[in-house]
């Protein structure tokens, strides 16, 4: 099924457990992205314009925070700005540095 307006594909709960959305980074991607950018927790609620309780809430655990996907949406804007690429492919999950073009 795909979101009205966002573009972004919205899998289905499978077997009732909640799925990833294909574009949105996981809890421990955040996590690794503010600490490759030197970020607290504050630091980065403040740019997103979230509360930095949000943002534990999103870091907490394993796969998809538990977070809207609205919030979730700020956090991965955030951080893309700052220069975080998120990686996704046969090897895994993971986040990067994007280079700097000087």
């Amino acid at each position: 099924m795909l979101s009205q307006g966002t573009g972004l594909t919205m899998p289905l709960a499978a077997r009732g457990r909640r799925q990833q959305p294909a574009t949105m980074p996981t809890s421990a991607q955040i996590r690794a992205a503010r600490g490759l950018l030197g970020w607290s927790q504050a630091e980065l609620a403040t740019r997103a314009g979230l509360s930095a309780r949000t943002i534990e809430r999103a870091e907490r655990g394993e796969g998809m925070p538990q977070v809207t996907v609205r919030t979730l949406e700020a956090i991965a804007r955030t951080l893309r700005a700052g220069g975080i690429e998120f990686l996704g492919n046969a090897n895994g999950l993971g986040v990067r540095l994007r280079p700097r073009r000087d």
